[in-house]
């Protein structure tokens, strides 16, 4: 079978933010596999649930790379019919009761595509994935650290876009300044804004001071504003932004107002009374 390397570009370790989403992905239902894969192209996968996470965490061996994919498929048959005309396809089978229930891989060119379908004939579940050429890709990835929690693997791991949003989450703080660009405006009343390719969002009572009745009575789509950071949610991945917090004291951010009252920064007095 040919080899599988995951693309690059940086290591990112599955620390707790990482397991915040996806315990967050399996309980919304779109995390249900978990990827365990070592050197030497040797992996092991993993049924997720909201029960067994920690458990399959616990379990999982230091320096492994991650990869949490969505659930399997049940239509074998739907699973076969959608494969590509060419390129490597990394397929996926979990067997049935007699089994034990355990999850396999193997990865096939075009060449071996018929023997590779007649390999998930029979399974419970399976799907066909093509994590190559700019394909399907995990909801998150990660590195795993040692028992000291030191990252020390050098796995070279292309971002998911679920990786991207985590990453950029993780710069951002409560009472932050950020520019975006309003890219829509919902009939419910929020405004969600582009800050640098990631969606906030701006409550309508955030958006001024005065009483509004409609987003579009501030803002417009495609305007540029700026906005202070209210709140950042990691395991829900929602930033919330205000407008009117720019217009008050920082007091409403619980940040000190800075003023000059302070002796160090106060000018000096020339008269030499002070």
């Amino acid at each position: 079978m040919p080899s599988f390397t995951y693309r690059i570009t940086k290591y990112d370790p599955a620390d707790g933010d990482f397991w915040e989403l996806v315990r967050r992905g399996v309980g919304e239902g779109r995390a249900a596999l978990l990827e365990e894969r070592h050197v030497a192209n040797a992996s092991r996968w993993h049924l997720l649930t909201e029960h067994n996470l920690d458990e399959v965490r616990a379990r999982l061996a230091p320096r492994a790379c991650v990869a949490v994919w969505p659930d399997l498929l049940t239509d074998i048959d739907a699973v076969v019919a959608d494969l590509p005309d060419e390129g490597l396809v990394e397929f996926v089978r979990e067997g049935g009761k007699d089994e034990g229930g355990r999850i396999t891989s193997a990865i096939a060119d075009a060449s071996e595509y018929e023997a590779a379908a007649a390999w998930l004939a029979g399974a419970r579940a399976g799907a066909a994935l093509r994590p190559y050429e700019d394909g399907d890709q995990p909801l998150f990835t990660a590195v795993l650290p040692d028992a000291d929690g030191v990252l020390r693997a050098r796995w070279r791991t292309e971002q998911t876009p679920g990786d991207r949003d985590l990453a950029f989450l993780k710069k951002l703080r409560r009472g932050q300044v950020v520019t975006g660009t309003v890219a829509h405006i919902a009939s419910f009343g929020v405004t969600f804004v582009d800050i640098g390719g990631f969606t906030a969002m701006i409550n309508l009572p955030e958006l001024s001071r005065d009483h509004v009745d409609y987003p579009s009575d501030v803002v417009t789509v495609g305007q540029e504003v700026t906005a202070v950071i209210l709140d950042v949610d990691m395991s829900r991945e929602r930033v919330s932004l205000s407008l009117k917090a720019l217009e008050e004291p920082m007091e409403a951010l619980g940040e000190p107002v800075k003023t000059t009252e302070d002796p160090a920064e106060a000018p000096e007095d020339p008269t030499g009374t002070r």
